[in-house]
């Protein structure tokens, strides 16, 4: 017996059979899906709730920590306002007893400067920094009407936070500011010192190579401020001989409102104005500091301090040149400069023959002569005086040389200028020389004689 099948076919063009998914098993494989998926953000949910705890009650101790340590700090002011020594000593901590003792002297300081209504001690504390068990707090005091910083540091021991040596590892990370002529090194607690140094060194350089002194191509120069007490401070050598290291001004305190000033401020501008005019001189050979030509590289140096730092400094040639002939002229005296130079350098600088036509104010330069003569007289240096003095003056020189004590100080006033009889010019004053207990004045004249001043009485 026959079977037989009919087939239903859509032959028509373009005709296709599509094959189709059951329904439930599709929505069971979506159920799946969305449950993986609630647990999965379930279980970082979770997580984010359980760490956020961790961090919270991190936060919660370290700042409990914190408040401890900042509790300590004001204890230890409230001592010293109260002047009481026994507080101030038990929150001291060392395994010797210098530093108990050094603190003593500390103490007494205050007290001292409290008394004498110099100091305020405000106990203000600028900034805290924990790392495990040891701390460090800069903390601030006024005196004379000036804020100052410094970093304390603290331990902590069973009984508490305690103020204990000076940590020079705890100054914080490594940081580096760069700037066109100038970067400077430091670390954390140095931040504001770093950048205002920065900010001013960078003015200093652009304000003098140019303007004034002729410098070249000069190198970069790096400032590193240090809190290490040990390291060698100064210029560095070989590749390192445009690096300057200094000590950080908050080993002793640094004023708050303006932390590049003082000591600070005198060294680095004093070793920038040092290698400014070196780099502006126009030869490289040694100079001897005692000759004219050392006169005025020394001068230049010292009038440029000066600047940096808004002091008059009382380089009074090298500032009546400026005065007269203009900043530039400093720079084109320098590049003319060589070992063996006398002062009549400046006047072909200037394009005159006339000692007289240049108008400067010659004081510094004569007191630097009556100290060279002490320094001579000390050393039994004859050839020495002798040179400072004029032929008609050499018996004066020979009794110098019994002037061993050397004055603590010396100037020079300028009662007149003249003429010698030979038509030299003259510049006729007086000579202070401050002693420990005395005060001696004796007039002295100097006459323009080969290229250069010399003593005539």
């Amino acid at each position: 017996m026959g079977v037989q099948l009919d087939w239903e076919v859509d032959s028509g063009p373009g005709s296709r059979t599509v094959a189709t998914e059951d329904p439930n098993r599709r929505r069971q494989r979506r159920v799946v899906r969305l449950r993986f998926l609630a647990m999965m953000f379930g279980v970082i949910f979770g997580l984010a709730v359980t760490v956020a705890v961790v961090i919270w009650r991190l936060n919660e101790a370290n700042a409990y920590i914190e408040s401890l340590m900042r509790d300590t700090v004001e204890a230890e002011f409230a001592a010293l306002r109260l002047g009481d020594k026994t507080a101030f000593n038990n929150i001291q901590r060392s395994a010797t007893d210098d530093w108990l003792t050094y603190q003593t002297q500390i103490f007494d300081a205050f007290q001292n400067g409290k008394l004498a209504g110099t100091i305020t001690l405000t106990g203000m504390i600028r900034g805290v920094e924990i790392d495990g068990t040891r701390g460090r707090a800069v903390v601030e005091w006024v005196e004379g009407g000036i804020p100052y910083s410094q970093a304390w540091f603290y331990w902590r021991y069973e009984d508490g936070w305690r103020h204990v040596p000076p940590d020079t590892t705890f100054w914080g990370k490594s940081e580096l500011l760069r700037g066109q002529n100038v970067s400077v090194q430091y670390q954390e607690v140095d931040a504001a010192l770093a950048e205002a140094m920065g900010i001013r060194v960078e003015g200093w350089i652009a304000g003098v190579c140019g303007p004034i002194l002729q410098c070249g191509d000069l190198p970069h120069i790096t400032l590193a401020i240090t809190s290490d007490i040990y390291t060698e401070k100064g210029w560095g050598r070989d590749t390192n001989a445009w690096t300057l290291t200094l000590d950080s001004p908050y080993i002793t305190g640094a004023r708050s409102d303006q932390p590049f000033s003082g000591q600070t401020l005198e060294t680095v501008a004093n070793a920038i104005a040092e290698r400014l005019v070196s780099a502006g001189l126009g030869s490289s050979e040694p100079f001897d500091r005692t000759t004219d030509a050392g006169y005025l590289i020394q001068a230049t140096q010292t009038w440029l301090t000066g600047q940096f730092v808004g002091l008059d400094t009382g380089s009074t040639v090298i500032q009546s040149l400026a005065d007269t002939s203009g900043r530039a002229a400093i720079g084109t005296l320098l590049k003319a400069l060589t070992p063996s130079s006398k002062l009549e350098v400046i006047l072909t600088v200037l394009g005159q023959n006339d000692v007289r036509a240049v108008n400067l104010n010659w004081s510094d330069f004569l007191v630097k002569r009556i100290r060279l003569e002490f320094d001579y007289a000390s050393t039994d240096n004859l050839p020495g005086i002798i040179s400072l003095y004029t032929e008609d003056a050499r018996q004066k020189a020979l009794e110098r040389l019994s002037l061993k004590t050397i004055p603590n100080a010396v100037t020079f006033s300028i009662s007149q200028t003249g003429n010698a009889p030979d038509g030299a010019a003259t510049i006729s004053g007086t000579a202070r020389l401050s002693y420990a207990d005395t005060i001696q004045d004796t007039p002295v004249q100097f006459v323009w004689r080969n290229g250069t001043w010399l003593r005539n009485s």
